[in-house]
Formats: structure tokens, sequence, C-alpha cells
């Protein structure tokens, strides 16, 4: 379903920004389907995505999210909101309800509100006949 997001990535039309957990949360659900951790690291080496760090800066910044009670949120998903915040995304993109309920009610970095939103997925193909 993040296909179309991936797809204006790779065409240069958007930067994909994400945590470094993410290097790790993409074996969240199955550690064992025979994951080939060679392709793992080339998707996250692309040059549209920008990796950052989880440092000092934003961990405080994810636990001040915690703290002030947003949806009950979770450490790695306070990691990425504060990612957002600080790298001043234009969107957030997820299919959590939890976290869509969070859409302008955080402060970015730059003090404006952060747009949390479902990534757009394509209509299907119109039928031929």
């Amino acid at each position: 379903m993040c296909r179309p997001v991936l797809d204006a990535a790779e065409r240069g039309i958007i930067e994909v920004v994400v945590s470094a957990i993410a290097l790790v949360e993409v074996l969240a659900h199955d550690r064992t389907s025979g994951i080939d951790d060679q392709r793992v690291r080339d998707f996250f080496d692309n040059d549209y995505i920008l990796l950052v760090n989880v440092d000092k800066h934003l961990g405080d910044f994810a636990r001040r999210l915690m703290l002030a009670g947003h949806s009950r949120l979770k450490p790695p998903d306070a990691i990425h909101l504060a990612t957002a915040c600080i790298a001043n995304v234009d969107e957030f993109h997820t299919f959590d309800d939890r976290l869509l309920a969070l859409d302008g009610a955080i402060d970015r970095l730059d003090g404006t509100r952060l747009i949390v939103k479902k990534p757009a997925v394509p209509a299907p193909p119109a039928a031929t006949r």
C-alpha cells in the first residue's frame, strides 16, 4: 500500500524521512521468514531515503510527546513522530488510527502543526473494453 509513495520517491518527487529505528522495525513481525539482510540494507541506502539518527535531542522530543499524553504513544511511535517533527516533514504517513488522530495536534520544530495522514492509494485501473 506504500508503493505509490515509494514510486514518487524513486521519481524524485518526494524524499522519505525515516528514523533509524526502522532498520530494526522491518523485522518486527516475522524474523524467520528469510528476510534478506542485503535487500533491507540496499532499500535504506537509496538516495531518496533520509535516515535520521536517534540522538539525545530526538529522544528528548519523543519523551515529551509521550509525557504529553498523545494517544498513549508507544516509544517507537513517539520516536517516529519526533523524527518527523524535528525534520519538519511536510506530512507524516501512517495507517495507524491512533496516530492518524494526532493530525494537527503536534508542533514541528519550525512551530507549524504536523500533518498526519494515510498515504495516497491510487484508484484501481479503469476496466478496459
